[in-house]
């Protein structure tokens, strides 16, 4: 047995109980169903106390602290009661025609995490996969050119990488002169030329605003059309207790969900790229062979390599 006040709305939680699932049952209890004196006749919660502690709870507070009612309107973002997943090994995408696949990755500083995920998408059918993700922390996020080998290995060399806005400040997320971006270009990843963000909308303005990919996430995960694998535990967790407040404000921690949110706009924007289905040996061969022209017209004259034919 437990007690709650459902002050985080529907979340995973409260949505068990909410929706009568299988072994959840509950007990709603407002104050109206407490007498202001107990048997003995000793205060229990006199209507004096009720109507000060309603003038120190919070506006969006006092329904669910007065009836024990959640935060409805706000509350749980993803109200899914059979969450589409699947193992690893049930789908072979190596004999799905079409398919295409796509990197994206949320960054992370300190107590954000950076989170790197792999999403592959058929277009025709618009269904898309969580396939895995990998979570970066510690020393190995404070270094990218140690989670950078996650990208370089030959089973995903070449799947092109998407990336938010702010991986191109210098140093942010590097410690150095360069930016993610750079970085990953010089280790000659396949990285999408412009920050991800969302389509435009009817008046051609970009935006960055979460929401938009949150309910496309959302209306996907409801239908079936976005499937996760079981081995993304903690974008489950992450999504079964996501919840936004009266203000608007999603909830933390959101990193795994925000690194498949990216995928998921690559997918719809046409951004994913199709797997070629080589083997990771012609993949890296054909990598190292390759000649590569790149262009420094940017750079400063005495950055530039010298070119005795010049």
């Amino acid at each position: 047995m437990c007690s709650f006040t459902p002050l985080k709305g529907l979340n995973g939680l409260v949505s068990k109980f909410w929706n009568k699932e299988e072994g959840y049952e509950f007990i709603r209890v407002a104050w109206d169903d407490v007498p202001e004196y107990d048997p003995w006749g000793q205060p229990f919660l006199l209507m004096e106390t009720r109507k000060q502690l309603e003038r120190d709870y919070l506006p969006h507070e006092r329904e669910a602290r007065i009836a024990g009612k959640p935060v409805m309107g706000k509350g749980a973002v993803f109200q899914i009661s059979n969450w589409p997943t699947y193992k690893t090994g049930e789908i072979d995408f190596t004999r799905m025609p079409n398919i295409q696949r796509v990197i994206s990755l949320d960054l992370g500083l300190v107590n954000d995490k950076t989170v790197i995920s792999l999403m592959y998408w058929e277009p025709y059918e618009r269904n898309a996969f969580l396939h895995r993700q990998i979570i970066v922390q510690g020393i190995e996020e404070a270094v990218p050119t140690q989670y950078v080998n996650h990208l370089l290995r030959p089973e995903v060399f070449g799947t092109p990488i998407v990336l938010p806005a702010d991986a191109n400040t210098s140093g942010r997320y590097t410690m150095s002169a360069n930016s993610i971006r750079e970085l990953f270009e010089n280790y000659e990843l396949n990285v999408y030329e412009k920050a991800i963000m969302n389509p435009p909308d009817s008046e051609g303005r970009v935006t960055n605003h979460k929401s938009y990919g949150i309910n496309q996430m959302r209306q996907m995960l409801e239908v079936g059309s976005l499937m996760v694998n079981e081995n993304c535990t903690q974008f489950l967790s992450e999504a079964q207790n996501y919840y936004v407040d009266e203000k608007g404000r999603f909830s933390d921690p959101d990193d795994c969900i925000d690194s498949a949110r990216y995928g998921l706009l690559a997918c719809l924007q046409g951004i994913a790229e199709p797997w070629d289905n080589r083997t990771p040996q012609q993949r890296m061969m054909a990598q190292r062979d390759r000649y590569i022209i790149k262009d420094t017209s940017r750079k400063p004259e005495w950055k530039r390599v010298f070119n005795p034919d010049a």
